[in-house]
């Protein structure tokens, strides 16, 4: 596909988490972002923060050992802690994918953690819960930021601890492949920036959806 046209000024802000609501469901994408219907913040969602600030507590040395639910990751994350990594670090990027910082940025990241150690970059995401295809996604874009953070790097892996799980999935980018994964980026969140409709996609995940007209929501069609 060709290039994409930059988006003119002032152009909207993007996270993963936005991208990733909005290619499950444009309308519910509207709903919260930009009609700002607020949802009471689930239970899942309140534990998994909870898990977050241990483990970050730890890493701080705020804390003598990591929560209860990520212990069988406790040698991992000591490993982590050894390299004085980053953590909760705050990425801003502009529209050419060059560093920029936070309030003026167009695309904007936060990694768990993350440290360079012989020009290859590490990075650790922590999730609580289920494993779900769209983190594969997540970790393409977190890698390839990975070089925006460390420019002299010649590779950059990162790793989502799943402490529910007991799984690490992995994935390690090349500086090569660095341009294609942005340009895809790009495409669909410019995609997403001149929709004007916002079509719902119905799908099972309606059935948890506060927004659904099965829990009381204003979408018609979920």
């Amino acid at each position: 596909m060709p290039k994409i046209t930059p988006f003119p000024l002032p152009f909207p802000t993007w996270s993963y988490s936005k991208l990733s609501l909005y290619e499950q469901c444009p309308r519910k994408y509207k709903f919260r972002y930009v009609d700002s219907i607020k949802t009471p913040k689930a239970a899942a969602a309140s534990r998994g923060t909870m898990i977050h600030e241990g483990v970050e507590d730890f890493l701080h040395d705020r804390a003598k050992t990591v929560p209860v639910e990520a212990v069988g990751f406790f040698t991992h994350i000591a490993e982590v802690k050894t390299h004085r990594p980053k953590i909760e670090h705050k990425i801003g990027f502009d529209q050419n994918w060059k560093p920029i910082g936070w309030e003026d940025a167009w695309g904007r990241s936060v990694i768990d953690a993350g440290y360079m150690k012989k020009r290859h970059a590490q990075i650790q995401e922590w999730k609580s819960g289920k494993i779900y295809d769209d983190h594969a996604d997540q970790r393409r874009l977190y890698a390839t930021l990975a070089y925006l953070v460390w420019p002299d790097i010649d590779r950059a892996t990162i790793k989502t601890y799943y402490f529910d799980q007991g799984q690490i999935k992995t994935v390690t980018i090349e500086p090569e492949h660095v341009e294609a994964i942005q340009d895809d980026f790009s495409q669909r969140v410019y995609f997403m920036h001149i929709d004007d409709v916002y079509a719902p996609r119905p799908s099972w995940a309606c059935s948890y959806c506060d927004y659904s007209k099965l829990k009381g929501g204003p979408c018609r069609k979920g």
